[in-house]
């Protein structure tokens, strides 16, 4: 090889390391201004966020933000004015319940239903691309500049979308009906959600029944049930229960029918609570209005309870018996007219009337019906049992307690009320609200 040709080789190598050389030492340079770029972005975009956070009038935006993270970085190469691009991805929790329009509770098991939307709520994250550019120059502090279209102002447009998405799928019948069932733990009419303190502070609402007339009509129904449908006295813990609250669900159905009247004992009840503290068994501020209420509940529930146990257990150990028809079993047959009148819901009567020790009528009357007796005028000693459950003449109606079984007595004048005209007796005990005096069940005789 000649002198000439070896120079223009070692020329050629010098030219090339150059070309080699040039670029790495410009990338190396960029590096630096790419970090750079990439922290201040990073600082802007927690400031910005936490600033929203703590600005925002939609509470369910602040709880997205409160989980917010800065998940990934991206930075470009500078361009011929020194301008970097940056590209965050930023991710917070949906705050979606994630249920869809199919979703339906089956009312059995409340906790199983809500406890998947729960979790999908925090666990489901939306993500977002926020774009931004910070420019290099010599002697100067770099500048920041937003994305016109990719920016903050348009990642917070797109969490106000997701925040309304949340509510939404928060406000569906399943939701509300599930909620119900595990807030009140017994049926209530007209239940509706607020969402507008956010998330963490739900507000339930609902018309709900007096508990002690809906507990009362439980044990009287499940009562009857015993006597007539199980084992008496002999029905074991398991299958009482279970027929009380039976009783209670049948309660329940007729209270939300929508035939079913607003009563002046219907409760208008709202509780505020964070659903997943709740669902976490949390006992402090979150869930305190949950907890009172539960707390009365329970306990009105374990006194009816127990006395519907206990008066199971004292029920005669004799098959019930149907209702006798509504009539005059014994006495005379002639005197003044007095209609015997039982009201509706009030409960089976058998009432005796007994004049200076002698027996001169013995009546039973259904529930609702009249039945007209004829007895010589003067004053009576008046004996009256009532209730649901009938054991014939020498149990009666079983053992004394009230809304089942009562017994009561009241001393009466009657005088002949003139021709064409009669008395009409209407039948209350005290339990009903009648001025007649209680009387021991074992003092019924005639």
């Amino acid at each position: 090889m000649n002198r000439f040709a070896k120079t223009m080789l070692i020329l050629l190598a010098v030219l090339l390391s150059l070309a080699i050389c040039i670029p790495m030492a410009a990338a190396a340079e960029s590096e630096p201004q790419q970090a750079e770029a990439i922290a201040i972005t990073t600082e802007m975009a927690l400031e910005e966020i936490e600033a929203l956070r703590t600005s925002t009038k939609n509470p369910w935006v602040a709880e997205m933000l409160a989980d917010a993270s800065i998940d990934e970085t991206n930075a470009g190469e500078p361009s011929k004015t020194g301008a970097i691009a940056v590209q965050l991805t930023v991710s917070c929790p949906s705050f979606a319940s994630g249920l869809g329009t199919k979703d339906t509770f089956d009312g059995v098991d409340p906790e199983a239903f809500l406890r998947p939307a729960l979790e999908n709520a925090l666990t489901e994250r939306i993500t977002y691309v926020l774009q931004a550019t910070v420019t290099f120059r010599e002697d100067k502090e770099p500048v920041f500049k937003w994305h016109s279209s990719k920016g903050f102002s348009a990642f917070k447009t797109a969490l106000n979308t997701k925040a309304k998405a949340a509510v939404t799928s928060f406000s569906g019948k399943p939701v509300i009906a599930a909620l119900s069932s595990y807030v009140f733990q017994h049926p209530v009419r007209a239940a509706k959600l607020d969402l507008t303190e956010g998330p963490r502070a739900i507000k339930l609402s609902a018309t709900a029944p007096d508990q002690d007339r809906m507990l009362s009509y439980a044990v009287r129904t499940a009562i009857t049930r015993v006597a007539y449908e199980a084992q008496g006295p002999n029905t074991e813990t398991d299958t009482l229960s279970a027929l009380l609250n039976e009783q209670i669900a049948a309660y329940g159905k007729g209270f939300t029918s929508s035939k079913a009247k607003k009563a002046p004992t219907d409760q208008a009840v709202s509780l505020s609570f964070d659903p997943w503290a709740l669902l976490e068994g949390k006992k402090d501020a979150s869930t305190q209005s949950v907890d009172g209420y539960r707390s009365q509940w329970d306990g009105n529930y374990a006194t009816y309870q127990l006395a519907f146990l206990f008066y199971s257990r004292t029920l005669p150990d004799l098959p019930a018996l149907p209702m006798p028809k509504s009539e005059q079993l014994q006495g005379v047959r002639g005197g003044i007219k007095i209609v015997l009148y039982a009201k509706k819901g009030d409960g089976n009567r058998m009432i005796s009337f007994t004049k200076d020790g002698e027996l001169k009528s013995l009546c039973f009357i259904r529930d609702g019906e009249r039945v007209t007796i004829y007895i010589p005028s003067g004053t009576y000693l008046i004996k009256m049992g009532s209730g649901t459950i009938w054991y014939g003449e020498e149990e009666l109606f079983g053992p004394d307690y009230g809304g089942i079984a009562d017994y009561s007595t009241i001393v009466e004048r009657f005088s002949n009320p003139g021709e064409g005209r009669y008395w009409q007796f209407t039948l209350s005990s005290p339990e009903t609200g009648g001025n007649m005096d209680p009387l021991d069940k074992g003092e019924f005789v005639f």
